[in-house]
């Protein structure tokens, strides 16, 4: 899934609308693309759904805990 956007700052609702995408398609991974940037590398990052819980909760339960760590931003 490839999620485009044009926003100033990335929030954690838009987060979990992407990983609801994600689980809805039944995809596993996605990108998400935003253009509000000086660099295009700079708005891209992967998204992964369905981590195992035992890496998630160390690397992505700060900011994941209450999306139920269903995946995770690198």
């Amino acid at each position: 899934m490839i999620e485009i956007k044009s926003v100033g700052v990335r929030n954690n609702v838009q987060l979990a609308q992407a990983l609801t995408d994600l689980k809805l398609g039944n995809y596993k991974r996605g990108l998400r693309i935003n253009f509000n940037v000086a660099k295009l590398k700079d708005g891209t990052k992967r998204i992964i759904h369905g981590i195992l819980r035992s890496l998630c909760k160390t690397s992505c339960s700060l900011w994941l805990g209450f999306f139920g760590c269903g995946g995770a931003v690198l």
